[in-house]
């Protein structure tokens, strides 16, 4: 017969001889809650152990994670495959590592290097999760990694793009900004349009402090997103955060700022 079988039997069998045990007892009731079976387990222990035997008894707890993804599966990507997973395609990757490449390698040195990952993949991970709405677990799996791993890297990741974002992010200046007017007048016919804005609500959870500050119009939490592009669609400004009380609009927070700098342009 079969060990878990006998095993179960031997559950069953003790339960209800220590049921048979407590009826027959003439002791009181507290007395026979300190009864224990032979095997030392107690009633709640017999009952959890009946109850729970089919799906925890021997069960094993197996992280899968894949192993050769990074190193086997992304290299044979085409370059449309590549985009639709990271949103971006190998050459534009190759670049952003390379400006921030250095970077994380410098803080894998500094933190010993122990079970570090390369760059390469700290960034695909990091841009997997800006990507796809995948959780850590998903992510830790796909890429052989660990959660703690996982989070480590977007962090380390979205720091350095922070820090390399005014190397390309750039507002237009002096010729640069006439420029600027010139394309935007022959692709839409308007004068003297230096930008196009536009943004967004990031919904947040409600911060514990000052919480109501960070309600929009709509009526949920959110951290603001505003982005300003010239006529080719590049990003110029990049601003993100909380709306001040008396602003309502992202236009209205920025449009004094942006007056000021064309005032300041057309001066010369």
């Amino acid at each position: 017969m079969d060990v878990d079988i006998i095993l179960l039997l031997r559950v069953s069998f003790v339960l209800r001889n220590n049921e048979i045990m407590s009826i027959g007892s003439s002791s009181d009731s507290s007395e026979n809650e300190d009864i224990e079976n032979e095997n030392g387990l107690n009633e709640e222990e017999l009952l959890y152990a009946l109850l729970m035997f089919d799906t925890t008894h021997r069960e094993m707890v197996i992280s899968e994670k894949l192993s050769d993804y990074v190193e086997r599966v992304i290299p044979n990507y085409s370059r449309t495959v590549f985009k639709q997973h990271f949103r971006m395609f190998p050459k534009t990757f190759q670049i952003v590592l390379a400006s921030i490449g250095p970077g994380l390698r410098a803080i894998n040195i500094a933190s010993g290097g122990r079970n570090s990952i390369s760059e390469e993949e700290q960034l695909l991970i990091a841009i997997w999760f800006m990507a796809t709405p995948d959780s850590y677990r998903s992510i830790a799996t796909k890429f052989g990694v660990g959660r703690a791993t996982a989070f480590r890297a977007l962090q380390r990741v979205t720091y350095a793009l922070h820090c390399v974002a005014p190397r390309f992010i750039k507002w237009p200046r002096d010729q640069v900004a006439l420029n600027v007017m010139k394309r935007f007048q022959r692709s839409c016919g308007f004068l003297n349009i230096i930008g196009a804005i536009d943004g967004t609500h990031i919904k947040i959870r409600a911060p514990t402090e000052d919480s109501n500050s960070h309600v929009n119009r709509k009526g949920f939490h959110s951290i603001n997103l505003q982005l300003i592009c010239d006529s080719r669609g590049l990003f110029t400004h990049c601003w993100a955060g909380r709306l001040c009380p008396r602003c309502q609009s992202f236009s209205e927070l920025i449009c004094s700022w942006i007056s000021r700098i064309t005032r300041a342009i057309f001066s010369k």
